[in-house]
């Protein structure tokens, strides 16, 4: 996995776990006053452990500015409990506050400034409880940045620290890697499956042969050929129904484990709403915010990329696309602007549009910026159509802003949103009037078992996604010309169409054309490319597997496919195949985790943060160990009851059971004993890894920013 990968994981993991946590917040507010004087201390110890989680991951994350606010939230849970203080709702909708201003951050729609002013505001009013405060808004500080390892001497205790065990959950986290490993054995399954298709096929040929035989077979020679169909018909019935059977079960699976993947475009709809709203106030604008997208879900993959292009189109809607109250008013439209997010189903795609009712793109003045810019040349611009012309909106570092802001203005928004939702596998496309503008983002629902148009060069199979095709022709060998460098064909009453024949683009044998050209025409950008390829073989769907890490640098290929007759399919990425970009490998972590490999080792991480699991496992499973993975002690300890492991990587403060009390399990049990145990904690006071020293931990890490070489090498020399 790629450090980008992986940040990017880490990040929608800990905005997902804020979420979550906010959740918590707003129904721990709504039965508050029913809770007795025991109950509601207990619980505010939960709302300080929610806010300690959340101060270790956004360190692990890299969102360092979010750890004041968390530490100072941490503090007053701290204070009040010390101070036997029952709190009222509004102590908790300050909480719930300070939850929403982590996730903005997280989203990027909240700044720093934002941050501080909360931090403030969880500081203030502390001091009335004289001695027993902990914090105030001018010692809230966080833990210090380097990151501290310490090794532990092993000493028993015969102590155990128990929690009581919390109420019953109904749902449960299971990793996104986890998920796609299910889904390839799905695929592996369907691919089965298509092959007893081509043996039932076979059989079929072979009875009919012997039916054919029979014709000029007789006495007793045609009695052993009877008997020999009669085999064969019952082996054929046999693989017919039990073939129908499993087809039947592993799509039946594959759909309930694929909509467990799957995320409601709904859920993120307030989210944009805010965005919107705290764009139009900071703008002095005013707006109503639509939005109909219905129960659409998306692969969560699909939906953590887009909130980032999203995020900027609607800002942008409120920024360019809606004018100023006064303006609206003088041209005779309502003085609130419209802003509306719309999703629809199109087969196994989906098209999210943003519109607005604003003044529209103005393509003369895009076109004048490009040339202004050197974005394109001066002798070119006349000869842009209206969509070209806008199409250079997504152009790098062309703006129409006729100031630069802190909302837009920078030319830094739309050449982000189109590269994001290609390397999503989709494509944007922008229509605009006097009415309004608006864009349309087409994307796979799911990235992992998708539709494709087979195609053939020389002797591959390669799969398109149909995310990308607009439609398949013959055209001419006459029509076709060399113009601007390049080859079109020109068909009558058409644009003319520039054409790419796959086979050089890949670097393949080109085969000499015939009288016509066998083309898929394409999506890109406001011009749509033909791309000559020897035949089109039909739609497939099918599971696309990773390519092996030595091929991940390849051009224009995203993964393979194998299809139902057992050839691999080859399944391209158009956009990077068409703009010539590639993937980069990340070399130093590469070369690093190499190093510290240590295959057939098996490590227990144990966190009831999923962010912190998440980073963790994905640097052990990098590394090359096997990772097994539990929400807290008394999940870790079942564990250890059923397997045995080489080491365990445990946080501190968890529910039921917490670090120390799984760590003084451990040692006291012959069968565990000599596990290996390193603590991984944000608590840094001496008295903090004394206890730890006490429980039985080998070595005690301090996150500050969190080393993956830290971690590793412990791991090493403990294993």
């Amino acid at each position: 996995m790629s450090p980008r990968d992986l940040d990017e994981e880490l990040v929608s993991a800990f905005r997902d776990e804020t979420a979550d946590s906010l959740d918590v917040m707003l129904r721990l507010r709504d039965g508050w006053s029913e809770l007795s004087e025991v109950e509601a201390s207990t619980r505010l110890l939960d709302a300080f452990r929610v806010f300690h989680n959340l101060k270790g991951a956004a360190r692990l994350v890299g969102l360092e500015a979010i750890e004041p606010l968390a530490h100072a939230a941490e503090e007053r849970m701290r204070t009040f409990h010390d101070a036997n203080v029952r709190v009222d709702e509004s102590e908790i909708d300050l909480l719930a506050h300070a939850i929403r201003a982590i996730l903005g951050h997280a989203e990027g729609t909240v700044g720093e400034a934002a941050l501080t002013s909360v931090t403030a505001e969880l500081g203030r009013g502390l001091e009335v409880f004289g001695g027993m405060a902990r914090a105030n808004s001018s010692d809230i500080t966080g833990v210090a940045e380097s990151t501290l390892v310490v090794s532990l001497p092993r000493e028993k205790s015969e102590i155990e620290a128990e929690v009581p065990e919390r109420r019953n959950l109904d749902t449960v986290r299971v990793g996104i890697a986890h998920i796609d490993r299910l889904i390839g054995m799905t695929g592996e399954l369907l691919t089965h499956n298509a092959q007893l298709g081509v043996r039932e096929a076979r059989l079929e040929a072979i009875a009919d042969s012997i039916r054919e035989a029979l014709r000029g077979v007789h006495g007793e020679s045609r009695d052993a050929f009877v008997t020999i169909l009669a085999e064969v018909e019952s082996l054929l019935a046999g693989d017919r129904t039990e073939r129908q059977r499993v087809g039947l079960l592993t799509g039946e699976l594959g759909d309930t484990i694929r909509s467990v993947r799957m995320s409601r475009l709904a859920g993120v709809v307030p989210s944009f709403r805010r965005i919107a709203e705290d764009a139009a106030d900071e703008l002095g604008k005013r707006i109503r915010f639509d939005a109909d997208v219905g129960d659409i879900a998306l692969d969560r993959r699909i939906l953590d990329g887009l909130r980032d292009p999203l995020m900027h189109l609607v800002r942008n809607a409120v920024d360019h696309g809606i004018e100023a109250p006064l303006v609206r008013v003088r041209a005779g439209k309502p003085e609130s602007g419209g802003v509306t997010l719309s999703a629809r189903s199109l087969g196994p795609n989906v098209e999210i549009s943003l519109t607005d009712d604003g003044r529209g793109i103005d393509h003369r003045a895009v076109v004048a910026r490009a040339v202004a810019a050197s974005v394109i040349p001066a002798d070119r611009a006349a000869g842009l159509t209206e969509a070209e012309a806008r199409d250079l909106i997504f152009a790098p570092g062309l703006s129409t802003a006729s100031e630069v802001t802190h909302i837009s203005g920078r030319g830094i928004g739309l050449d982000v949103v189109r590269t994001r939702v290609t390397e999503l596998g989709g494509r944007v496309e922008v229509t605009s009037s006097s009415r309004g503008t608006t864009f349309r983002l087409t994307l796979p629902v799911d990235v992992v078992q998708t539709t494709g148009l087979l195609v053939r060069v020389g002797d591959s199979v390669l799969a398109i996604p149909m995310t990308h095709v607009v439609r398949t022709q013959r055209i001419a060998a006459s029509r076709v010309q060399r113009a601007d460098g390049g080859t079109i064909a020109v068909e009558a009453d058409d644009e003319p169409l520039r054409l790419l024949w796959l086979a050089s683009l890949l670097g393949l044998p080109r085969e000499p054309d015939g009288p016509s050209l066998m083309t898929v025409v394409v999506e890109n950008g406001a011009s749509p490319v033909g791309i000559v390829v020897a035949d089109v073989l039909g739609e497939a769907e099918f599971v696309v597997r990773p390519l092996p890490w030595n091929l991940e640098h390849v051009n224009g290929i995203v993964g393979a496919a194998v299809l139902g007759d057992g050839r691999l399919a080859v399944v391209l990425h158009v956009a990077s195949l068409l703009q010539g970009s590639s993937r980069s490998v990340a070399a130093e972590q590469h070369g690093l985790l190499a190093s510290v490999t240590r295959a057939g080792r098996s490590v227990l991480v144990v966190d009831d943060s999923v962010t912190s699991r998440i980073l963790v496992r994905n640097i052990l499973d990098a590394a090359g160990y096997e990772t097994l993975v539990a929400n807290d002690g008394e999940e870790a300890w079942e564990v250890l009851q059923q397997r045995s492991v080489d080491l365990v990587v445990t946080d501190v403060q968890m529910p039921r059971l917490d670090g120390h009390g799984l760590t003084r399990r451990i040692r006291k049990d012959p069968r565990t004993a000599e596990i290996p145990v390193i603590m991984v904690t944000s608590l840094a006071r001496p008295e903090d890894i004394a206890l730890g020293s006490e429980a039985g931990a080998d070595e005690y890490i301090v996150k500050g920013r969190f080393d993956h070489r830290t971690l590793l090498e412990a791991v090493g020399r403990l294993t």
